[in-house]
């Protein structure tokens, strides 16, 4: 009996809180699975498998204006893992005009108004996310949105942990210092 109940205790301890799987990764593909895994089981509605998903690049929390590589390796690597569990992927390279460049804001356009890809390319369901420094990694937060009312219809979240890559990644998005204007010649 006792040894039942140091079982079931010791059980609880290890269970994640409130249901919510825990979350960690320290490669790319990993996180992706985990968060995809994660996005198809908090779906609010069930999703028509035969509809398309557009995944929009992954955006930066704390400037939502712009991305990375990292970011868009993460939207291509979302929409991936999301196939493997039989999702219909649209490819937005292919679209006129493209999404990317909506409202000439950028490649973040859609995640930051995804009315716009829904109205432009007639998709029911988009993927979007946003990644910051948090807590000593890189925190990934990724939704399904549907354009037409801006509901969210599943969300989760995952910390990658900052390696020479990620750091990599990010940095690229920097922009380079302005080079200093050279005067003008008179003659």
């Amino acid at each position: 009996m006792m040894r039942s109940a140091f079982f079931l205790a010791l059980l609880l301890c290890v269970l994640p809180v409130s249901g919510q799987t825990q979350c960690g990764a320290s490669r790319i593909d990993m996180l992706c699975d985990s968060l995809a895994e994660s996005l198809v089981a908090n779906l609010q509605i069930r999703l028509d498998r035969a509809g398309l998903i557009m995944a929009a690049p992954f955006a930066d929390l704390h400037d939502v204006k712009n991305t990375s590589p990292l970011g868009r390796i993460l939207a291509e690597e979302m929409g991936n893992a999301l196939t493997r569990h039989g999702y219909r992927l649209a490819d937005t390279r292919v679209f006129m005009p493209s999404p990317y460049s909506l409202k000439e804001q950028g490649e973040t356009a859609l995640s930051m108004a995804p009315d716009q890809a829904g109205g432009t390319t007639g998709m029911h369901t988009i993927l979007t996310g946003t990644y910051a420094m948090a807590d000593g990694g890189l925190r990934i937060s990724a939704r399904l949105i549907q354009p037409a009312d801006h509901a969210v219809l599943a969300t989760a979240s995952c910390r990658l942990r900052v390696t020479d890559e990620i750091r990599e990644l990010l940095a690229a998005a920097a922009p380079a210092p302005a080079a200093p204007a050279l005067p003008a010649v008179l003659l």
